[in-house]
């Protein structure tokens, strides 16, 4: 018997711009495809996102839902400005790993 061995590779996604309900309609087929079509971990690339919502957050959480009952790990890159702070704030950080960017503070006048 011959057994094959697949291999789990990380996927990296990157979204930009507002992460909003009209954003969250249009990745739904992405991330439907992201779930079913791959093994290894998902790294949502969040670094070029400038603002979020309630409906960019409940994807994340159901994205990672999704993932987890696959035993497949969702992490959350580059997250900063508004969307660290709503994701700190709500503590999703506490369930899903998050990688935040340091923000500089160029307060030069």
């Amino acid at each position: 018997m011959n057994a094959k061995t697949i291999e789990k590779q990380d996927i990296n996604y990157g979204i930009t711009g507002y992460f909003d309900a009209q954003t969250v309609s249009a990745l739904e087929e992405d991330f439907q495809t992201l779930v079913e079509d791959n093994k290894g971990r998902l790294i949502l690339d969040l670094s070029g996102v400038d603002f979020i919502d309630s409906s960019g957050i409940g994807s994340i959480v159901f994205l990672y839902k999704r993932l987890k009952a696959q035993e497949r790990d969702l992490v959350l890159s580059g997250v900063n400005g508004q969307p660290a702070r709503l994701i700190q704030s709500l503590r999703v950080d506490k369930t899903i790993k998050t990688n935040f960017l340091k923000e500089s503070n160029n307060n030069d006048s």
